[in-house]
């Protein structure tokens, strides 16, 4: 049984609507004024779509190091199809600012009345998260072997989420085994499918059934698709959390650019989302329920005389018919009163009545 807690102020359960988390990450590079103004039309987006539950996420990349000056190269493309090859290392370094940047974001994050989730890559940013009341800890997916920042990071008393990325099964149990060894069950499971951006034969969605039968966890999806269909498709597969990238311009040769969605797409997204949600309703039909809009004709059908008939006749498949609306006897009662005789003569068309028959 999937535990319920509370990200922030939205509630995680069986029942409760998907939280979607507006991740920026690192993609304003160095320029906090364009990390502002992304944070702030989100802000206001989600305000404006208050149903649906929203959170911003972003990385604290504050120490270079975390990457070796090494031969490794990372290629990467644009929507259009451009490709670029460079060093991973040319990268942290164009998106590694100070902690005291981040904490200006954080900051900025409390005047928008944003709950902020963090990807976190070692203890000093772990530190400046807690302290700045995160509402989550995220552990990347290359970091599900980082046993020590697991270990440290599960000993804060704060909800986790583990993107599993490429692992295994076996390594996703060791992270969660690891987290609950120190006390924290507050967890959430987030399927990363392959690639960069992620072809959908590289999805395997029904993973999210895996780890919630496997572990008794919540579940979520890292989106690295080039659209949104797949935040739809999640969420008929429970998800919980729904992590998409967004930004200004998503036509950029920048690294995970491509797979990110525009803000101005956000207002549509969260409907959306939301609206699919609401679609997924209860496990049975109950016809007491409210229908909401435009209800429209659901009329069933009523036994008719097919041609006139006089007192005595039979009812039989031949001499009446079945129409709409229900203005006589229900046609589900039709073999109930075949062979019943009539005690009323019936002029064709009209619906036949219960004190029609004996």
């Amino acid at each position: 049984m999937s535990k319920n807690f509370k990200l922030g102020k939205y509630q995680i359960s069986k029942s409760s609507c998907p939280i979607f988390l507006s991740e920026i990450g690192a993609f304003f590079g160095k320029d906090l004024s364009l990390a502002f103004k992304m944070i702030s039309e989100i802000s206001k987006i989600s305000k404006k779509n208050s149903s649906q539950p929203l959170l911003l996420k972003t990385e604290i990349i504050h120490n270079k190091e975390i990457c070796l000056k090494d031969s490794l190269v990372e290629t990467y493309i644009s929507r259009s199809g451009k490709k670029k090859s460079e060093s991973y290392r040319k990268i942290v370094e164009r998106r590694t600012i100070s902690l005291k940047d981040y904490e200006k974001i954080f900051d900025f994050c409390k005047r928008k009345s944003l709950g902020v989730i963090v990807s976190v890559y070692d203890e000093e940013g772990v530190k400046l998260a807690v302290k700045n009341k995160v509402v989550a800890l995220k552990i990347a997916s290359f970091n599900i072997i980082n046993y020590p920042l697991i270990n440290y990071c599960s000993k804060q008393k704060i909800p986790i989420l583990i993107d599993t990325g490429r692992s295994t099964l076996s390594e996703v149990a060791k992270a969660v085994e690891l987290i609950k060894s120190n006390g924290e069950n507050r967890i959430i499971i987030q399927h990363s499918p392959d690639g960069h951006p992620a072809h959908p034969r590289n999805h395997n969605l029904r993973i999210l059934e895996t780890y919630k039968n496997t572990f008794g966890l919540h579940t979520g999806l890292s989106d690295h698709y080039i659209g949104n269909e797949m935040l739809y498709m999640s969420i008929a597969l429970n998800a919980k959390i729904l992590e998409k990238g967004m930004y200004t311009d998503t036509s950029e040769l920048e690294h995970d650019i491509s797979f990110t969605s525009e803000i101005s797409e956000l207002d549509k997204i969260l409907k959306n989302i939301y609206n699919c949600w609401l679609a997924m309703g209860k496990p049975l039909r109950n016809i007491k329920d409210k229908i909401y809009g435009n209800k429209g004709t659901s009329q069933r059908h009523c036994i008719v005389a097919g041609k006139n008939l006089n007192v005595g006749d039979s009812i039989t498949k031949s001499n009446v018919y079945f129409a709409f609306p229900s203005r006589g006897i229900s046609v589900e009662y039709f073999y109930l009163i075949s062979k019943w005789k009539l005690n009323k003569a019936k002029k064709k068309g009209e619906p036949i009545q219960w004190d029609d028959i004996k």
